[in-house]
């Protein structure tokens, strides 16, 4: 019998699989589900879509916020940071590491999954 997501109903993807759900706002991953807001799903798509190459903060900000008006490189921390914080409490194991190039600011972001 295959799993079913909480939030829409179709079968969970296979446990080595990131799907991210723009429709629903959640990602499922090794058969747990996490509800994300719109921003950060939008944010997980953008990594997920990059795999596990460094995606630049502009193209981020690009492809989230389209060139309208983009918030401060601490904003997209703290994004990132409530990513963090809500995948550590539905238990996947999926960390977003980020580097740091410039005076403190964080420049590029990318997934890592498992240990």
């Amino acid at each position: 019998m295959t799993d079913l997501c909480p939030c829409c109903a179709q079968p969970l993807p296979p446990s080595d699989k990131l799907v991210v759900s723009l429709d629903e706002n959640c990602i499922l991953f090794d058969g747990r589900q996490c509800a994300l807001t719109v921003t950060e799903t939008d944010l997980m798509f953008v990594l997920n879509k990059g795999g596990m190459e460094w995606v630049d903060s502009g193209q981020i900000f690009l492809s989230v916020y389209g060139g309208g008006d983009i918030p401060s490189g601490a904003c997209l921390r703290t994004h990132m940071t409530h990513i963090r914080h809500k995948l550590e409490a539905a238990g996947m194991d999926i960390t977003i590491e980020s580097t740091q190039r410039h005076s403190g600011e964080m420049n590029a972001y990318r997934l890592r999954y498992g240990n």
